[in-house]
């Protein structure tokens, strides 16, 4: 590998992500299924946890495992990119890249469908209680008033113990680990059999957690929410996963503690944000002669190239191009770095609105509802996986382009995609404006 590649931090595209949660998954569940059978060397207690609570222990595996798994991954992705064979390390990092290639191995065998969370289904009705986790608080509506709050509690330190590493190892290679894999891994399941596990499970109910009605849970997935809603399930009492981006389709957010999901602010068939449902008659506006056409930026490598080549067609048909930065790129500069390496010197504004242009190119970014909510067409550039994985079989904001229809473009088809892409506006609005509205309780509501 040259040395280009050593220490870049490579954002995984879509297909990417799924296969470090894939992977975590299997190791998840394998690992979960040996803890509900005597004979592993697990105290009683544990296994007992685990047992009571085994979707939302198979959730915590899963994602303390990801941590790990990803820059194995990544150093993959990075080889795969640059057309090299595999991950080349110097002989102190031999263990890392012995894991990598088994990773190879794994996810070839062991890379089957993996069915989503069994969705029961919930009437929502006119009383819900939502709940928000102090610790997980992005994506929430502007203003609300949680019913229940769950506030951080005091993590004591878990003590080392070279034997329990060692059963950690031991449990590993039961689940069929490959074993440099195992060595890598054995501290984080250590760990969560030390004390994480109980922690988490172990924070009782109170009175305003047993309502009969259901519990919106506004965390995004936070862990200390998934065993919460454990807790409830247990009960026989409904639960609901109110996302910001749609989880359901996608493995790495398989959790089945929840009776159903609300999926807020993205469109999706199950929900929608309040500022959409506050609005009416929005008319997506035709894109004017040569007027500007915006790039909303995303961290993932491959829509950055993407939107790179949709961006010099439009330019070379003579539009303003106006680049707006994904948020992330004010925490990782970095990403802006490597988008100026492959782009025209195009004006870049983080604050620039959907109303400044008549037309806005992006991925998979929650930007284009915005857009939308703007009246302003929108075009997305992703690939085929990705679009489903977050719209699924529903109307997307906008026109879909698979990446590789972008090289046989001209721009010649920039007037046919701008219509194209309003009526694809159109239809997503038309069709959404149809849905039933969720009543999301804000401060601003009178008493």
């Amino acid at each position: 590998m040259p040395d280009y590649v050593r220490g870049k931090h490579l954002m995984l595209n879509g297909r990417s992500e799924e296969r470090v949660f894939r992977i975590a998954y299997q190791v998840a569940e394998k690992l979960c299924r040996l803890l509900q059978v005597s004979g592993t060397g697990v105290p009683k207690e544990i296994c007992d946890l685990a047992c009571r609570h085994a979707a939302a222990t198979r959730f915590l595996v899963m994602n303390d495992l990801v941590g790990l798994l990803r820059p194995l991954v990544d150093a993959l992705e990075v080889c795969r990119e640059g057309g090299y064979e595999g991950p080349s390390f110097p002989f102190h990092e031999r263990l890392a890249a012995t894991a990598a290639e088994e990773i190879k191995g794994w996810d070839e065998v062991n890379n089957g469908h993996l069915s989503n969370a069994s969705m029961h289904g919930v009437h929502l009705g006119s009383a819900q209680s939502h709940l928000v986790d102090t610790s997980s608080m992005l994506g929430l509506p502007d203003g609300l008033r949680p019913d229940i709050v769950i506030e951080p509690t005091t993590t004591f330190p878990q003590s080392f113990r070279p034997i329990g590493l060692i059963c950690a190892f031991r449990l590993l290679r039961q689940a069929s680990v490959p074993p440099a894999l195992s060595f890598l891994l054995s501290h984080v399941v250590h760990r969560i059999l030390n004390g994480r596990l109980e922690q988490l499970a172990g924070t009782p109910l109170q009175p305003c957690d047993l309502a009969a009605h259901p519990i919106v849970y506004w965390t995004n997935m936070s862990l200390r929410s998934v065993f919460h809603a454990s807790k409830r399930r247990l009960l026989g009492l409904p639960t609901i996963a109110a996302h910001t981006i749609l989880m359901t389709q996608s493995e790495r957010y398989i959790c089945d503690v929840f009776d159903a999901t609300l999926s807020v602010g993205t469109g999706q068939p199950l929900g929608n944000s309040q500022a959409f449902r506050g609005r009416s008659a929005i008319e997506p506006r035709m894109l004017q002669s040569c007027g500007p056409v915006m790039l909303a930026l995303q961290p993932q490598l491959d829509i950055l190239r993407n939107l790179s080549r949709f961006g010099r067609i439009a330019a070379e048909a003579g539009h303003n191009v106006i680049v707006r930065p994904h948020p992330a790129h004010r925490r990782a500069p970095q990403g802006l770095v490597v988008w100026r390496e492959m782009a025209p010197p195009w004006v870049e504004d983080f604050d620039v609105t959907p109303g400044t242009a008549s037309l806005v190119v992006t991925g998979t970014s929650n930007f284009a509802i915005e857009a939308c909510l703007a009246g302003c067409p929108v075009v997305l550039v992703a690939s085929d996986f990705d679009r489903y994985a977050i719209w699924g079989r529903h109307p997307a904001p906008g026109l879909h382009i698979a990446p590789e229809r972008l090289l046989a473009l001209s721009t010649q088809d920039i007037t046919n995609i701008t219509l194209s892409a309003f009526q694809a506006t159109r239809s997503f609005i038309d069709y959404y404006t149809k849905l039933p509205v969720f009543h999301i309780p804000v401060a601003s509501d009178e008493a």
